[in-house]
């Protein structure tokens, strides 16, 4: 069977005593079949409600990669990568395209309609999505026709998801899964989105600020040293400043990086937060903010 080390489980808190939670089950013997499971809490976690599928296509395949957010205080809402056109009746090689999904969730376990964002998108790379007021942006790693993986961005206007959009044009163009996706954070109106890239074999990460809700970004700043592997994270420190974190190859060892940049585009120098092992086995590190404190993970 397989287990994807970059598909791990998440928790979302929604206010007050709410939470959901997902992780990922096998649901067949391929070893790509596998569904999402989400459950919810009213009760900061002391019951659980019984967990349920979000997709329902209930076909053998891959479904992962979720990001939750938030609706209100009666309904969240969930993106995730969905397989379910990635492989033909009784074989377990994929021909099909990786697509991009969404639901909602309310506090007694109703599911929304699926909606389709994008039917063909990069097969694992993690995805990341914020609320802007009513509005939710997600980002996520395309795939095009000629392999061209950039980042793309969708937008839900609090009626309708939008056409999705390029975030940058890297032009990288690579044949398989790098395994490296975006992330978002925001504040205020402020909105941050970091990313790996690797167009030509030089592989960079990039930082870009919106300062308009998302409408737009500026151009993006470079942070990496040279040799980075990716696996990014970012948060505001506060509503000019946002700290960023990625692994990089160092000279004698692999390191988790951090380096602020203001909303202006301004760059702090980068300092190693701590050693880390290159492999796989290190997970995806991340970061978090409480009160004054920052924790690695």
């Amino acid at each position: 069977y397989f287990i994807n080390w970059a598909d791990f489980p998440s928790i979302f808190y929604n206010g007050k005593n709410h939470f959901a939670v997902h992780w990922l089950e096998k649901n067949g013997n391929g070893p790509y079949d596998y569904v999402v499971k989400v459950a919810q809490s009213h009760n900061r976690g002391r019951s659980w409600s019984t967990p349920i599928i979000p997709h329902r296509d209930k076909k053998k395949g891959e479904h992962g990669f979720v990001s939750f957010f938030n609706i209100n205080d009666n309904k969240i809402g969930l993106v995730w990568l969905d397989g379910r056109n990635m492989l033909a009746e009784g074989h377990e090689v994929g021909y099909g395209q990786m697509t991009l999904y969404s639901t909602t969730l309310d506090k007694d376990g109703g599911l929304g309609k699926e909606i389709l964002l994008d039917d063909r998108v990069c097969e694992c790379c993690p995805t990341s999505a914020i609320e802007i007021g009513n509005e939710i942006l997600v980002a996520y790693r395309d795939r095009s026709l000629s392999e061209i993986r950039n980042i793309n961005l969708v937008r839900w206007d609090g009626g309708t998801w939008k056409k999705p959009q390029p975030l940058h044009d890297d032009n990288w163009k690579i044949a398989g899964c790098p395994v490296n996706g975006p992330k978002l954070a925001v504040q205020g109106n402020n909105v941050a989105a970091v990313w790996y890239t690797s167009p030509h074999e030089q592989s960079s990460i990039y930082i870009s600020i919106s300062k308009d809700g998302g409408d737009n970004f500026n151009d993006p700043v470079r942070l990496d040293s040279g040799k980075p592997i990716g696996r990014v994270d970012c948060i505001w420190l506060d509503i000019d400043r946002v700290l960023v974190s990625w692994m990089e190859m160092g000279a004698e060892s692999t390191n988790v990086m951090f380096s602020t940049v203001n909303s202006a585009g301004q760059k702090s120098r980068s300092i190693i937060a701590t050693q880390i092992s290159p492999g796989r086995a290190s997970g995806h590190p991340v970061i978090s903010r409480y009160r004054q404190h920052i924790f690695l993970a």
